[in-house]
């Protein structure tokens, strides 16, 4: 029972990190994609290196980024490592922005 409490509380942790990672994926693809010349293409190979780099923290990584006229916004989804069996834990990180423009 003990060792079965200590995996759930390490796997919270790996849940958490994942989070943050996808998270932080979001945030980059957001700032790609937002600048004057920036575009979803842009986003995506950003997010995608970011979250490649994690260390294995993150599998079968999803990233979808739009962008319209005035707004941007970015979703990254990845599986996190398991610890305790029979889990199945999925992340989303998603942040948005607006658009640098020139506005007269």
């Amino acid at each position: 029972m003990f060792f079965l409490v200590v995996l759930t509380i390490l796997q919270a942790a790996v849940y958490l990190h994942g989070y943050n990672l996808a998270q932080a994926a979001a945030a980059v693809a957001v700032e790609e994609t937002r600048l004057y010349d920036g575009g979803t293409g842009d986003g995506y190979a950003a997010a995608s290196s970011t979250a490649a780099k994690s260390g294995g923290m993150l599998n079968n990584i999803s990233v979808n980024v739009s962008r319209s006229a005035t707004q941007v916004s970015a979703t990254v989804t990845g599986d996190v490592p398991l610890l305790v069996p029979g889990m199945n834990l999925t992340v989303t990180g998603t942040a948005s922005g607006p658009v640098e423009r020139w506005v007269d």
